[in-house]
This record gives structure tokens, sequence and C-alpha cells, in this order.
């Protein structure tokens, strides 16, 4: 047999049909699952460290502004309302104080 002498058999009726194409089936319905949000977080941080002694009342009363802002970031971030906050100083000596406040009802913005 050579090589330029056509198939000893006929090609399968499928290889000889011209393609077309599929015909699209509709997307099957389903029911998505209900939306569920995933469990909240217990707390939420966020802390400030002074690289040394401070007793300039500006400079205190800054970054205690600054982790407000930065906690109510995050709890929107979250979708989250504060039910309680603790404030929880840490001096250089070793000393510690801390305050916790319950708040009255959960008030969404």
């Amino acid at each position: 047999m050579s090589v330029c002498s056509p198939p000893p058999h006929p090609p399968p009726s499928s290889l000889l049909r011209p393609c077309r194409p599929h015909r699209r089936r509709p997307a099957p319905r389903h029911r998505p699952a209900p939306c569920r949000a995933p469990h909240p977080a217990v707390a939420a941080t966020v802390r400030c460290a002074f690289p040394r002694h401070t007793l300039d009342g500006a400079d205190v009363r800054a970054a205690l502004l600054d982790l407000v802002v930065r906690l109510g970031l995050l709890l929107r971030r979250r979708d989250q309302v504060a039910r309680e906050l603790t404030l929880k100083l840490t001096f250089a000596g070793g000393g510690s104080w801390e305050k916790t406040r319950r708040l009255g009802r959960a008030v969404r913005a």
C-alpha cells in the first residue's frame, strides 16, 4: 500500500457530516442556599504603644482618638455592634489599669 493511496475503509459517518453547533440546554434551575453570616468575631482589638514614657496629654489624647477611630472602622467593616468596651492601660513601670463599660442597647448607624 502506498502512502498516497486512499484508506481501505471509508471514515465513519460521524466524521463526514458537517459540524453543527450543539443546541443549548436551559440551565438547570436551582435554589441558592440561604445566606448565613459566619460566626462574628467575639472581640475586636486595637492597640497603641508609645516608644518612650509620655507625659504630654495632647499626645495621649490624640492616640486615644486614633484608637477609637480604628476600632469604629474595624467594627463597621465586620458589620458588628459593640455591647461592651474595655479600656486597658499598661504603664512603663509594669502597672496596669482596666475599665469596662457595658453599653445599653445596640444602635446601628
